[in-house]
């Protein structure tokens, strides 16, 4: 697979990896807390580091793989992305994926929230329960314009 068409890969994965992942990341509280207080408390985490991550341009992209490899399980994510294809490919082949994969998020990730300049991002709340996943919502503040 050439890199042109891993990034490609990558870009198209990646907005329902995100999402996928964040229904997956690991709990960050322990487990005598409440399950929408595990989720605040990721939530918040993540919201507060993504609108950190572009403080200061120094080392965005650093921070943004650090970020990432906290909150969910790059490796696992690219292996789903890949589906069948991981176990028919080399541990050379996985890992030029995988860095690929990883740079493709990161990326992606740091020109959204570039985009968001000046933004603040708030917890909302828990939504219900959905196959057993929980799902939390979050409000996105841009200045002079509306919240989403």
């Amino acid at each position: 697979m050439s890199r042109t068409a891993l990034r490609a890969f990558c870009l198209y994965a990646l907005r329902a990896l995100v999402l996928a992942c964040l229904l997956l990341a690991p709990s960050i509280r322990p487990v005598t807390a409440a399950p929408d207080d595990d989720v605040r408390a990721f939530v918040e985490r993540v919201n507060q580091a993504s609108t950190d991550l572009l403080s200061s341009e120094e080392n965005a992209d650093e921070r943004c793989r650090s970020l990432l490899g906290w909150a969910f399980d790059v490796p696992a994510m690219a292996q789903y992305a890949l589906g069948k294809a991981w176990d028919g490919a080399t541990s050379a082949e996985r890992e030029e994926f995988l860095a690929a994969f990883e740079g493709a998020i990161v990326t992606a990730y740091l020109r959204r929230m570039r985009d968001y300049r000046g933004a603040t991002m708030s917890f909302v709340g828990v939504r219900p329960p959905s196959g057993g996943d929980r799902r939390a919502a979050s409000r996105l503040s841009l200045p002079d314009a509306e919240e989403t």
